[in-house]
């Protein structure tokens, strides 16, 4: 832990904010030994919700400890990023099953009926079984 303190012995009663918050430090200064990477947002917040789960487990059992409510996640911005495509992209998707093949038909079925608003229900007919 930060500062060279030792924890292995601390009691859950004894965890304050101010331990999270060192945690929270030491994750995102963490460099992994074998990529020379640190970690990823999304990966320390694995570990938070780890220690939050752990505190849950506290609470459960009627251990005093520091509430599950006093850690809170770190703000991942790709989260808020959502990607739709576009109509070319949708369209390339549809038209990509190979319908000279039963997998092919299969396929394009399957999309059709996945998503029918943007498939013209003309193109159910069209559709044909080969034995």
């Amino acid at each position: 832990m930060a500062g060279g303190e030792k924890l292995g012995s601390l009691s859950p009663a004894r965890l304050t904010a101010d331990h999270v918050w060192k945690y929270r430090v030491f994750l995102s200064r963490h460099i992994d030994p074998h990529k020379k990477v640190g970690l990823k947002k999304s990966t320390q917040n694995y570990y938070l919700i780890a220690l939050r789960s752990l505190l849950e487990f506290f609470v459960e059992k009627n251990i005093a400890s520091l509430p599950p409510s006093k850690i809170k996640l770190a703000k991942d911005k790709s989260d808020h990023e959502v990607k739709f495509l576009n109509l070319n992209q949708i369209e390339s998707l549809l038209n990509s099953p190979d319908t000279s093949t039963a997998g092919g038909l299969r396929d394009r079925a399957i999309w059709n009926r996945s998503f029918p608003p943007a498939c013209a229900s003309v193109n159910y007919p069209a559709l044909t079984v080969i034995n």
